[in-house]
């Protein structure tokens, strides 16, 4: 299985939409992703990261078909040291280690191309399997925000994982 990050083209808006329109994803994800998710979404999408974050976001492939997203967004002013992941991968593709690979990939592009010091991650309550990725990459859970997301008419826990440039920060 080759797992590989590339930049996010226009002729992938297609299968973007395809694998994006899935309730089960959405649920996991800010209210700026979509559900139902559109080709117009997808080339919204796709236009609005080659705009604002041509390197710092890519579609994830796997074997040739792309199966998710994932990116780095750059904290500013106090926290401009500091990058918010984001990642989603099609659900046909779930279990299947893609998640795992693209986050070491990115993690590390992140670290040697940017002077990131910290990388974040925030995961909804219940999405367990999102924690295991990111701890299975290095991730520490920094806490737990008790009902401090407001989703599909629910509350929900959010967990904050992060991963630090140097290696010997402990929890």
């Amino acid at each position: 299985m080759a797992v590989n990050l590339k930049p996010w083209e226009t002729d992938y808006a297609e299968q973007l939409a395809y694998i994006a329109n899935n309730y089960n994803i959405a649920k996991f994800m800010r209210n700026r992703f979509p559900h139902p998710y559109s080709y117009d979404d997808a080339k919204n999408f796709i236009g609005w990261i080659q705009e604002n974050y041509n390197n710092l976001v890519f579609a994830i492939e796997c074997d040739g078909i792309i199966v998710g997203s994932i990116g780095l967004f750059p904290g500013d002013d106090i926290y401009c040291a500091t990058a918010e992941l984001g990642y989603w991968i099609g659900e046909e593709y779930w279990g299947r280690g893609i998640a795992t690979a693209a986050l070491l990939q990115m993690v590390d592009y992140g670290f040697a191309n940017f002077l990131f010091n910290k990388i974040k991650a925030h995961v909804f309550h219940p999405n367990t399997a999102s924690m295991r990725v990111l701890e299975k990459c290095g991730f520490c859970k920094e806490s737990v925000l008790k009902a401090s997301v407001y989703k599909y008419d629910e509350y929900l826990d959010e967990h904050l994982y992060a991963v630090f440039r140097e290696k010997d920060v402990s929890y």
